[in-house]
């Protein structure tokens, strides 16, 4: 009989609990899903965010506001005294940063406040964008949907096909800290009404924008990177020797996967050289000529093979040339040799520069599909 008072007391206190003092109507919130970041002419910070409208009244489905001060936590004041509701700041999808602005700072210290914050959704795509933030307004969602998740999506469908990297907030602020990498965004470029992912954005180590990836390069990068939890598309072109004259009859579209990858290093002569060794396998999506792949696969490998090497080695020039290290080097340099990596860590990009890199791949045709 004791036990049963207990319960039914525990019960009656139970009831006096509300679980609904806090709710919040979606209708009544603002929650941004896209934060862009830019600089007007006189250094002040403009910040631009989009959140869902969720009130059934609106005509539009997506909130743009504009500030500009000195910081990003003062801008973040004045957008929440003009948003209509209580701002969630945690559901941030994309952090956009304009090109131009990178041209002329560092950004990152400007995101102080992000990683200060414990709400702060870290995990939100990092992207420079190639055009004005107040273009983000004018871009056409009707076959889209919301515009910070459309965003999001388009990022990792193009990074899926290989097009370009996947970089979020967490992974940017570890590029920024870690002297053996230079840092790489994904590059989204804004025309008219419409938008596109064009590739990647490289970044110095000072954290200046330094050149751009289209987005064959931008394959190439995650195959140096060994970043490939998706197969690597890529085009290749055929011999006159082998395929017809005409540029459009020889063409083929090759996705790659790695099966082994090595990187072998070594310093001598005042200077560190390296060689990637990666063993591929190829699955030919798309061959505009006929071939007789039964017999001849091993030259159209060697073909693949010849024009990877030299895709690869015109990267790592123009890298070299814009003394940048994405590739991550730097951490094979400090593993492997680590007493002169101490005597060059501050200038690292510089000292990559005059590196020797090599990459001799290897490539076996798995599947060609119907053969003609």
């Amino acid at each position: 009989m004791k036990h049963w008072c207990h319960a039914i007391l525990v019960c009656l206190l139970l009831l006096t609990l509300t679980g609904c003092g806090d709710q919040l109507y979606l209708e009544n919130a603002d929650i941004p899903l896209s934060v862009g970041l830019d600089m007007d002419d006189e250094g002040k910070i403009i910040v631009v965010s989009s959140a869902p409208v969720f009130n059934e009244e609106a005509n539009k489905k997506t909130h743009f506001e504009q500030s500009t001060a000195l910081s990003f936590r003062q801008n973040r004041k004045l957008l929440n005294s003009q948003s209509q509701g209580n701002v969630i700041a945690g559901k941030i999808q994309n952090l956009i940063i304009s090109k131009q602005m990178l041209k002329r700072i560092n950004a990152f210290p400007i995101l102080d406040v992000i990683f200060r914050d414990p709400k702060s959704e870290i995990n939100a795509r990092a992207l420079v964008v190639d055009g004005s933030l107040e273009d983000l307004q004018n871009i056409s969602m009707e076959d889209k949907g919301r515009l910070g998740i459309a965003i999001r999506d388009t990022i990792d469908a193009a990074h899926q096909v290989s097009s370009t990297v996947l970089t979020r907030v967490i992974d940017f602020r570890g590029q920024m800290l870690d002297n053996r990498v230079t840092p790489y965004l994904t590059e989204m470029r804004i025309r008219g009404q419409d938008y596109a992912i064009t590739g990647t954005a490289l970044l110095n180590k000072d954290g200046k924008y330094a050149t751009s990836l289209d987005q064959n390069e931008s394959s190439l990068l995650l195959l140096l990177q060994h970043q490939t939890e998706y197969p690597l598309q890529l085009p290749f072109t055929t011999p006159p020797n082998m395929a017809p004259s005409d540029p459009t009859m020889s063409q083929m579209n090759v996705s790659l996967t790695i099966n082994r990858y090595k990187i072998s290093s070594d310093y001598a002569q005042g200077r560190f050289h390296f060689e990637f060794q990666v063993d591929l396998t190829a699955n030919l999506s798309e061959r505009t000529f006929p071939f007789d792949m039964k017999t001849e696969r091993r030259k159209l490998e060697q073909v693949i093979e010849k024009q990877l090497q030299q895709k690869l080695e015109r990267l790592i020039a123009k890298i070299q040339h814009h003394r940048l290290d994405p590739m991550g080097l730097g951490r094979v340099a400090q593993a492997y040799h680590y007493p002169i990596w101490k005597q060059v860590q501050n200038n690292w990009p510089e000292t990559l520069a005059k590196a020797d890199i090599r990459v001799t791949p290897h490539v076996t045709i798995k599947s060609y599909g119907i053969t003609f």
